[in-house]
């Protein structure tokens, strides 16, 4: 989600600041079921960013930029469950570049061309 702030009067009015703001969608999740405990779930999956979203969240003069991860979870049947629904909200800052990730081996002897043995590299991430 997408919060855009506009403070109009930039005062404060009878202990109420003068903003206007609204929310917009700006992604789509999906998620699948991960793992189970005996007080948790874990979850796992990805958010797409439309591609109309050029810019990360900034402030600049009375206006401001704001993105979160709005979560909410509702049980099939809230009458018979022992959870309430849950909706949260949690601040994100979006990055510009897309994070792809690769994988580079680093060996002892870079001008060895033969197969590796597993005790002679290091992969990671970048």
């Amino acid at each position: 989600m997408r919060q855009s702030t506009v403070d109009v009067g930039n005062t404060v009015i009878e202990g109420a600041r003068t903003e206007m703001w609204r929310v917009d969608c700006i992604g789509d999740a999906s998620f699948t079921r991960s793992g189970d405990g005996a007080s948790w779930t874990s979850f796992s999956g990805e958010i797409a960013i439309h591609e109309t979203v050029k810019v990360p969240g900034f402030k600049a003069a009375g206006l401001s930029i704001e993105d979160f991860i709005l979560l909410s979870v509702t049980p099939p049947d809230p009458q018979k469950s022992p959870f309430d629904g849950l909706r949260q909200t949690i601040p994100v800052k979006l990055a510009t570049d897309v994070w792809i990730p690769e994988v580079t081996v680093l060996t002892s002897d870079s001008a060895s061309d033969s197969t590796l043995d597993p005790d002679e590299y290091i992969a990671y991430a970048l």
